[in-house]
């Protein structure tokens, strides 16, 4: 509301010292009250005339009426939605001055929306609004200059209009302000004032800058080391949603790490990371449920996290998940099963994984008997340290040729070599 009044005194001045006339000021008046008008209908719901009432005023160059106007088209509330309509009005709006109209510009053009997409028409409107002062195109501004959208990167440039927005208090240009000190880009490096700028944002609930917080109190980041104060940073975050913040929650209270243990609410964090799709959250789920920590022990349930881990490559869990598949514990009896998840496993490097791997190619469980990739798979695991796989490396190789031990030995070094990508 202040906005606009601000607007309409500011337009009035114009009126009277270019027309000078109380015809004038008359107009604009009559204007204006159409524009109440049709605020007063938006908000009883009558959007239909609140529609009629704003495209008067709009067709009369009233700013805001313009601005509203595109929002409405926009959003398809009180009209049918029209992408290419909001734009002519923001445009009109936008060539009277107006900042949040040549914000949404900005955003249409950026985006392509009832318009052809240009990043650097994105970024003229996006510094029009700014240059007035707009805090959230200030912030726009910032991505842009430090990803090289439509301008030449400056990390230079994205500091200064991060600056501008933090100092209007917008939490994400807060946030970004600290990763800059915090990593030294386009200024000096400076983790006192990359934990002011966090802290800042934090306080307003922002999920980034509360687990760079904690981070930096759990890693002693520039300040003593304090699991305690990262854990109360860490419990903002995730209560905000912060997927890794409740991973890393999860794991202090299964610990007891800067708080006393406590399994039912580590499963609770892990939980909730999990259903974002956090692999490590899920592997630890699983583990949760197959040693029944804090939730009723259920196989099933491990297996169900182990699987959704797994399949998105995590190594541990796809070795957990092939040893309920090889027990039947939870999941059916598939030595097919167990075999894939134990391959894909031992591919990244997994020894526990290439040891039993090994196994089953070496009794023929759930694929054909080859005791050339059983001695493979034990050379590779005994490499890494499994002291049970040298054992069984050495009295397989006392039953073979010396020309299947030659190649046994090819295949582990090929695999070696290839970082798991040549391995079968």
């Amino acid at each position: 509301m202040g906005e606009r009044k601000g607007i309409q005194n500011s337009r009035m001045r114009s009126l009277a010292c270019v027309l000078v006339g109380g015809w004038a000021l008359a107009a604009w008046a009559a204007w204006a009250g159409e524009f109440d008008q049709a605020v007063a209908a938006y908000e009883r719901g009558d959007y239909r005339s609140a529609v009629v009432k704003l495209r008067s005023a709009a067709q009369k160059r009233h700013p805001e009426a313009q601005f509203v106007l595109g929002t409405l088209y926009s959003t398809g509330r009180g009209v049918i939605r029209n992408e290419g309509e909001a734009v002519r009005w923001y445009r009109l709006s936008a060539g009277q001055g107006h900042a949040r109209a040549q914000f949404m510009l900005g955003v249409h053009y950026g985006a392509g929306y009832g318009v052809e997409k240009s990043e650097t028409e994105s970024v003229r409107w996006y510094r029009a609004a700014a240059e007035q002062g707009n805090a959230s195109a200030q912030l726009v501004l910032g991505f842009k200059h430090s990803a090289g959208h439509g301008v030449a990167p400056d990390e230079t440039a994205a500091l200064r209009w991060y600056r501008s927005a933090a100092e209007q208090g917008v939490p994400a240009a807060q946030f970004m302000l600290g990763l800059k000190y915090g990593e030294g880009q386009g200024v000096a490096k400076d983790e006192a004032e990359a934990l002011r700028w966090y802290r800042l944002a934090a306080e307003q609930g922002q999920a980034s800058a509360g687990m760079a917080l904690g981070d930096i109190y759990g890693q002693a980041k520039g300040v003593p080391r304090d699991d305690a104060e990262a854990l109360r940073w860490y419990r903002l975050a995730a209560s905000h949603g912060d997927a890794a913040a409740q991973f890393t929650l999860g794991y202090m209270l299964s610990q007891g790490q800067g708080v006393a243990r406590d399994d039912a609410q580590a499963a609770r964090w892990y939980r909730l990371a999990a259903e974002q799709g956090g692999a490590s959250a899920q592997f630890n789920l699983g583990l949760l449920y197959s040693m029944g920590r804090g939730v009723a022990q259920d196989y099933r349930e491990a297996a169900r996290w182990y699987a959704r881990s797994a399949q998105q490559g995590n190594s541990d869990a796809q070795y957990n998940l092939a040893l309920l598949y090889s027990m039947g514990r939870g999941i059916s009896l598939d030595h097919a099963e167990a075999v894939r998840w134990y391959r894909q496993s031992a591919q990244q490097g997994n020894h526990a994984a290439q040891h039993n791997l090994g196994v089953m190619y070496y009794q023929g469980q759930g694929l054909v008997r080859n005791t050339v990739r059983a001695l493979m798979w034990f050379h590779l695991a005994a490499a890494g340290g499994d002291p049970e796989s040298v054992s069984l490396r050495d009295a397989v190789a006392s039953r073979m040729t010396p020309q299947e031990i030659a190649q046994a030995q090819r295949l582990a070094q090929e695999c070696r070599t290839t970082q798991g990508g040549r391995c079968e």
